[in-house]
């Protein structure tokens, strides 16, 4: 099986090439000038899946959740269409924390359980399956930490 990957891949294309379009407008979240940051696609030259990569910077989940919105409306479109392969959304975030109190592991751990918290969400109000959530924590001292979040949903 041949894998192929595209980046910074065009909602409104990635629709038209799913199939999925449909005549008026648009959830707001689904901006059809926007971009998934990596678009996966079958060997037929169909889309297969989104992925949406963010760096958490600091606590604020709004880009997280804005990202989120993409990936849920986009599922919710294929999900209509009773043919569509389109098969998953993803979303990826790294963080970051230094503290030179040594809690830097706390806001990493705190930041990754709300990533979680927020995809959960997605799914149980969208009937979407989580098939894959996976996170990476490390504590390089007490003092400096980073972790690594992704979260698949399939419809």
């Amino acid at each position: 099986m041949n894998l192929l990957l595209e980046l910074e891949s065009n909602i409104g294309e990635t629709i038209h090439n799913a199939a999925i379009q449909y005549p008026g407008r648009y959830p707001k979240f689904l901006n059809l000038n926007g971009r998934f940051d990596i678009t996966v696609w079958w060997k037929d030259g169909s889309p297969r899946g989104a992925i949406e990569v963010k760096v958490m910077k600091n606590n604020s989940l709004k880009p997280i959740k804005d990202d989120l919105k993409e990936i849920k409306e986009f599922l919710k479109l294929a999900k209509k269409k009773e043919n569509s392969k389109i098969q998953f959304g993803s979303i990826v975030v790294y963080t970051d924390y230094y503290d030179e109190e040594g809690k830097a592991d706390e806001t990493v751990k705190r930041r990754i359980n709300n990533i979680l918290k927020e995809c959960t969400t997605i799914a149980r109000e969208n009937g979407f399956i989580i098939r894959k959530w996976d996170e990476v924590i490390k504590i390089s001292d007490e003092e400096s930490a980073y972790g690594i979040a992704a979260c698949m949903f399939s419809i």
